[in-house]
């Protein structure tokens, strides 16, 4: 019995202590249960709650099936484990500012963190929902502690807006999903703005989750992403979110780093990731455009494809891997410079849209690379450009090689293709096919004979099509080819158009041309450079181009050497005259004369022709005058001169033309002595020096215009002795003048570099000998000379030029033919209208070999007084 009660005495304990503690952890949970309903706060029904001290609670709901807004600013601090806005169709609003917080930290709860929805919700449970968070002013933060529970911007159903602006921060330990789970309703737009502005997570951080999501960061915003991974930092995750989702970096100081993982730009879904106006964006592992099969990606440097270029951003990453998607790499920008340093790998496709844009990585990806309207795509080094890739350059983009050799698989160019760079020698190879479609292409050579330093674009397969070659002279001084110089190398066939020279390749004093095969025909499919005018046919193969730039510099040469050089008689009258009131000698005098000259020659080639016309008008007058014995007369007078010019230079085989311009003036004095200054018998000196400065021009076709100067001096001495041969009937006498003239012309030109670097020099200090007489009517002397009268005259020359004029580019010369020895004749008359006035007008012409010609019509009036 004993043993039965003791029994049941310890059972009765035992159950009481159960009782008793089973109570206690009742009343406890029970405790807890209503201490957590009382410390949750939920704000609905259209409640605007301000909280401005620290405060906690368990859960934090701001507009849940209704409105609700909740503001937190400075003193104010929410400590929570939930924290929700927008929940079950609900609008919420929570604004933390002025240095206000939210800390969400001590729990496990699945979903902790929801702008927009919740997915504790169920499924589409927050359609018609908006929930909107606003982090706004320096120390303004919301952070969370624990790496538990998913964080998210929009989900089921809901649109969730972040805007975090004026240096306010969000730090989470966690990930950050915008555009979470739900539906198509589903939505997440995070906008991060200003210097300080920050958004930081320690795990992923996705732009379009499973639906649409858009985030942007500018003007000094950052986002760091510190997961590990290779998607560190997504935009389009899923496979079924083929939707337009979008993550923007932009503005200067404006960052996004992946610290410690990478960066993927369409996972399984669609996925734009701009990076533009000078923003970072930085990756510790590779950036993948498209990853899996069903993704699509665009990584835009500037603008995205088809909207407007903007200023480019930049990209730090060792390598850019294009996935088993669909992937594009745009530039499209407006920055001149920009450089990718980056390593493009994978297959997918390279666009440069606009701006130029440098490539400095070891590229190979497969795919094709276009370069647009606007766009230019340049190397910055060697075989940085995808020898696996397939080019294609629209009108109006450029494919430029800066001197880097580089090879590529086809090429189709209907823009521009530029291989030159400051030297010679760059080489293109492209291992398929090229294809003009009225495109252009760009080398450098140093143009000279066969052996010249050149660019070279080397085709592997076929040539076809339309393309406009452009040559640059890379200090070469021109020379006399033989085979030519090949710059197109074509192993396969090559149609007759495939390559049509583009304006004029120029080189010292030759000109060359673009022909298909060499001079002798032994490789015909390759293009050549020639200075050999026509080398395949008709005789020809021996004769070489001289470009007619020569012949300009030498008539503007010339020309101002003969522009202001004149003889007595071009200035004074035959007679003096006497006034009719004071029967004084009269021998003050102004004389104004104009001349206009027809001159043509050709070089000593023979495959040269110039033609000129010159005007010139000069002024002078008598400044002093004497006698020694009331019989001889000295004069002294001051003369200036301004003259114009304009010709043309045409070349016999290629017609290219030239047109010069040459426009000076001139100064100096002339003395002369009459042995009889009554009626001009006898001997007579005259002399006169003169100062003369000019600016000329060199118009080439095709070429830019040159402009130089020329500057010297002129001077001359001239001798002759008039004779009275005897009388004629109606009172006129015949009177034969012979004379001799030495004519020092000094002109010279100056030294002068042609913009595409030939060096242009021309010889100097000319002697011209005249010997010539004039046969003279004149009337009849008489006392009274005031009455009008004419002298009609004839005059021939013999004339001898010491040297030719010679015009030297770089190591060639060319020289002026026929101007040896010219004979010339001259008809004219002088006449007197009034005692004090008298005028002449004469008409020369000057003729030698050469098809050389000079025509002269002078007209010239004096007045006494």
């Amino acid at each position: 019995m004993l043993t039965g009660y003791k029994f049941l005495e310890t059972a009765g304990k035992n159950l009481f202590y159960m009782k008793y503690h089973s109570i206690i952890a009742l009343a406890v949970s029970c405790s807890l249960l209503m201490q957590n309903h009382a410390m949750a706060m939920d704000i609905k029904n259209g409640e605007e709650k301000v909280i401005d001290n620290k405060l906690s609670d368990s859960i934090t709901t701001v507009g849940s099936a209704s409105d609700g807004k909740l503001t937190i600013s400075e003193g104010g601090e929410l400590t929570t484990s939930i924290f929700r806005v927008g929940f079950k169709g609900g609008n919420g609003e929570a604004n933390i500012i002025n240095g206000g917080k939210v800390i969400i930290s001590g729990n496990s709860y699945s979903y902790p963190f929801a702008i927009g929805g919740s997915s504790d919700g169920g499924s589409n449970s927050s359609i018609n929902t908006t929930g909107t968070l606003n982090i706004s002013g320096a120390g303004s933060l919301v952070t969370s502690t624990g790496s538990i529970g998913e964080f998210s911007i929009g989900s089921q159903g809901g649109e969730g807006y972040l805007n975090i602006t004026d240096g306010g921060k969000l730090t989470l330990q966690q990930g950050l999903w915008v555009g979470s789970r739900g539906g198509e309703a589903t939505k997440g737009f995070v906008n991060v703005q200003g210097n300080g502005s920050e958004l930081s997570t320690d795990q992923r951080f996705i732009v379009g989750t499973y639906n649409f999501g858009q985030a942007v960061f500018s003007d000094g915003a950052k986002l760091t992403v510190n997961g590990s991974g290779a998607s560190a930092i997504t935009v389009g995750n899923e496979i079924s979110n083929q939707k337009d989702n979008l993550l923007v970096i932009t503005g200067n100081n404006t960052t996004a780093t992946a610290t410690n993982g990478g960066v993927v730009v369409g996972n399984g879904g669609k996925g734009t990731l701009i990076v533009s106006e000078n923003a970072t964006l930085s990756s510790a592992k590779e950036i993948i455009i498209a990853n899996m099969y069903t993704a699509n990606g665009e990584l835009a440097i500037g603008s995205r494809k088809g909207e407007q270029a903007t200023g480019a951003g930049v990209i730090d990453a060792d390598s850019i891997r294009f996935g088993a998607g669909t992937g594009v790499l745009v530039f499209n920008h407006t920055d001149s410079d920009y450089t990718l340093s980056s390593a493009i790998h994978g297959q997918g496709t390279v666009e440069a849209l606009s701006g130029v844009t440098i490539l400095t990585g070891a590229n190979d990806y497969t795919g094709s690379t276009l370069i647009g309207d606007g766009g230019i795509l340049q190397a910055g080094l060697a075989n940085t450009f995808s020898s696996h890739s397939s080019y294609t350059v629209n009108e109006g983009g450029g494919l430029f090689f800066d001197g880097y050799n580089q090879t590529i698989s086809t090429l189709i160019n209907a823009g521009v293709t530029n291989l030159s760079g400051s030297t010679a020698g760059t080489v293109l190879t492209i291992t398929g096919d090229y294809i003009g479609q009225d495109g252009y292409l760009v080398l450098g050579t140093q143009l000279g004979d066969d052996s010249s330093a050149t660019d070279q674009l080397v085709i592997e397969g076929n040539a076809t099509g339309t393309t406009h070659v452009s040559v640059n002279n890379l200090g070469g001084s021109g020379a006399q080819t033989i085979e030519g110089i090949k710059i197109i190398d074509v192993k396969g066939s090559s149609d007759n158009g495939a390559f049509i020279q583009n304006g004029r390749i120029v080189a010292g004093a030759y000109d060359y041309s673009l022909i298909k095969g060499s001079a002798t025909g032994q490789d015909d499919q390759s293009w050549y450079l020639t200075s050999v005018y026509n080398p395949n046919g008709n005789g020809n193969g021996n004769i070489h181009t001289v470009r007619p730039e020569a012949m300009g510099y030498l008539s503007n040469l010339s020309t101002a050497n003969a522009m202001f050089g004149l003889r007595l008689h071009d200035r004074q009258p035959e007679r003096m005259y006497i006034d009719p009131v004071t029967g004084q000698k009269k021998t003050t005098t102004l004389w104004l004369r104009h001349q206009y000259t027809n001159n043509q020659f050709e070089d000593s080639t023979g495959l040269l022709t110039s033609k000129t016309n010159r005007n010139m008008t000069q002024l002078g007058g008598d400044i002093a005058q004497w006698s020694s014995n009331d019989i001889d007369r000295f004069h002294l007078g001051a003369m200036v001169g301004y003259g114009y010019s304009h010709g043309k230079a045409e070349s016999k085989l290629t017609k290219y033309r030239t047109s010069t311009e040459l426009k000076g003036y001139s100064m100096g004095l002339y003395g002369t002595w009459y042995q009889n200054n009554i009626d001009k018998k006898g001997l007579y000196i005259d002399t006169w020096a003169l100062w003369n400065h000019f600016t000329a021009k060199v118009n080439g076709q095709e070429l830019k215009q040159e402009k130089y100067h020329l500057k010297g001096m002129t001077g001359s001495i001239e001798v002759g002795y008039a004779l009275n041969l005897g009388s004629l009937r109606k009172g006129y006498e015949v009177w034969l003048q012979p004379q001799s003239q030495l004519i020092w012309q000094g002109v010279k030109a100056d030294n002068h570099t042609e913009n595409n670097g030939t060096l242009v020099g021309a010889n100097k200090n000319n002697i011209q000998t005249r010997l010539g007489t004039r046969i003279m009517l004149v009337p009849e002397q008489s006392s009274n000379l005031t009455m009008p009268s004419v002298s009609p005259y004839v005059e021939v020359n013999w004339l001898h030029n010491s040297r030719n004029y010679r015009v030297s580019m770089d190591n060639e010369q060319i020289s002026q033919a026929g101007t040896k020895n010219i004979a010339e004749i001259k008809v004219g008359v002088e006449g007197s209208m009034t005692s004090n006035l008298s005028l002449w007008l004469n008409v020369g012409h000057q003729f030698s070999h050469d098809s050389y010609k000079d025509t002269t019509t002078s007209v010239g009036v004096n007045y006494s007084f």
